[in-house]
């Protein structure tokens, strides 16, 4: 299973650079993973277009069916923890953190250490898990 943040799912409701690339890979990424804060993240981004002029109503609508049956939400609760494990040793960001312990959620039979994850010269998820992170 593969972890996708929020830039990567925006990019398949909405119109922007790398929108076609980031359909490819996801395409060939097999099952999506995400904690369930993308739910948040993407919804606002969504209702900003809205407002913005830059999306319409239909195209809102597709995404907000379309994504929660698209996605495995890993449940907070399951990443708060080890989240602040990573975030609070590190320069990255808890929003970040959360999306690197759902990559190591379940499936992963040695989770991600705080210097695991700062010394990966690529972040979030470099070898960490059977996830592999997309974006």
């Amino acid at each position: 299973m593969n972890v996708v943040d929020a830039n990567i799912v925006l990019k398949l409701y909405l119109t922007e650079p790398d929108s076609d690339a980031a359909q490819e890979v996801v395409d060939r990424a097999g099952p999506l993973a995400a904690p369930d804060h993308i739910l948040g993240e993407v919804g606002e981004v969504l209702v900003r277009r809205l407002h913005g002029g830059a999306i319409d109503r239909r195209q809102l609508d597709a995404a907000r069916i379309d994504l929660p049956r698209r996605l495995f939400l890993v449940p907070l609760e399951e990443l708060f923890d080890q989240a602040f494990e990573l975030a609070l040793p590190t320069d990255v960001s808890f929003y970040d953190a959360l999306y690197v312990a759902a990559s190591a959620s379940r499936l992963c039979s040695s989770p991600p250490t705080a210097g695991s994850f700062a010394s990966s010269p690529v972040r979030p998820g470099r070898g960490m898990s059977p996830f592999s992170m997309i974006g």
